[in-house]
């Protein structure tokens, strides 16, 4: 009996050797790097959530083995965005990357993705640096350029505005997007009457809607994150600021149940979406243990992302990222959330949208 737990002894260290050797050549590692705490926290684990039922749909295999997600916290961030990316690429050899949401943590891991040829696909990041970020890199959702045109004419055209004020925090995608709209709403014949900049966790704003309020802008285009937009509505008020408000993309009716005397009258534009898939809101809200889930946003791209990666795997016949970014490239596909190709950067070529107007506390589709 001794000699038998001697024998049990030295082989249980054995079996997990082995055991560990078999799973890591049975697995591919995806890194995920996602806003998980702070303000963009809903967006970051609608997403995970997302991927995590993803997974399950395609029965938790990629070419034959097994997914493994490796998480990591990158904040909408450039320093914790080039982080996590060095971590997941460096310390868990990740040769995939899904995330970031925003330009900023994306452009910053980029240059190490790309020196390691890392496939990385953002669900997010917009700003038309994407476009020279390297040719393992990609993201699904349009860039600046796209909405920064479409919210240009649809104030001029649609909504008569003339002359704009300009409020937009120092992030990629607000300066980005500020910037486009600005190129393209002053070849339509627009002005520009002033144009203020704030640091994205800012939660003042007084001084530069004062200085707003002094000028005769009959609307305020807007470029912020969730707590700004927050903080801007109700300074707005508090100021006496009677100008509409078209802030692209992050009002949403979570934010219009919770300021919706201040942010009524308020616009917003979002990428056209028919989401066609009933069981995708109540699987994030289980995953997640929230009851307040982004789907459109980011939710919906990050379940895309794992089946573009399949997709792309599998028509490569290989694992290997030098052969499959060729694949993705290359992908036409049609998803829960639309319809997917890229152009010869990796950036979508196309893109449309939809404009939702804050009424009564509802957000109501106006075109």
């Amino acid at each position: 009996m001794k000699y038998y737990y001697i024998l049990l002894a030295l082989l249980i260290p054995l079996a997990l050797i082995f055991s560990g050797c078999v799973s890591q050549k049975d697995t591919i590692k995806i890194g995920v790097a996602l806003p998980l705490n702070g303000e963009l926290a809903m967006y970051g684990n609608s997403g995970r959530a997302a991927l995590e039922y993803a997974s399950d749909s395609m029965g938790n295999e990629i070419l034959g083995k097994k997914i493994e997600f490796i998480f990591e916290d990158s904040g909408c961030d450039a320093e914790k965005g080039s982080l996590a990316f060095n971590k997941l690429i460096n310390v868990d050899k990740v040769q995939y990357i899904i995330g970031g949401i925003c330009s900023s943590e994306t452009l910053a891991g980029a240059p190490i993705a790309e020196a390691n040829k890392v496939i990385v696909v953002s669900t997010n990041a917009t700003s038309s640096k994407m476009k020279t970020a390297g040719e393992y890199i990609f993201t699904v959702y349009p860039l600046d350029e796209f909405e920064g045109k479409f919210a240009a004419e649809y104030i001029y055209n649609t909504l008569g505005k003339r002359k704009v004020a300009m409020l937009t925090c120092l992030s990629d995608w607000c300066e980005g997007l500020a910037n486009t709209f600005t190129k393209n709403f002053v070849a339509l014949g627009g002005k520009i009457v002033i144009a203020e900049k704030n640091e994205q966790d800012t939660s003042d704003l007084r001084t530069q809607l004062q200085k707003i309020k002094e000028t005769n802008a009959d609307m305020i285009f807007t470029v912020e994150y969730v707590k700004a937009i927050s903080t801007l509505a109700v300074q707005k008020k508090e100021l006496g600021i009677d100008l509409p408000i078209f802030a692209p993309t992050v009002i949403d009716q979570s934010l219009v149940d919770k300021y919706g005397t201040e942010l009524e009258g308020a616009y917003t534009s979002k990428m056209t979406s028919k989401i066609n898939n009933p069981k995708l809101e109540s699987e994030i809200k289980i995953r997640s243990g929230m009851q307040n889930v982004d789907i459109e946003v980011t939710g919906a791209r990050a379940y895309d992302i794992l089946f573009l990666l399949k997709k792309s795997i599998e028509n490569a016949g290989t694992f290997d990222t030098t052969k499959v970014k060729d694949t993705l490239l290359d992908i036409n596909y049609d998803g829960i959330a639309g319809h997917y190709q890229f152009d010869s950067d990796g950036v979508p070529s196309t893109a449309s949208y939809n404009v939702f107007e804050a009424i009564d506390g509802k957000l109501v589709q106006q075109n």
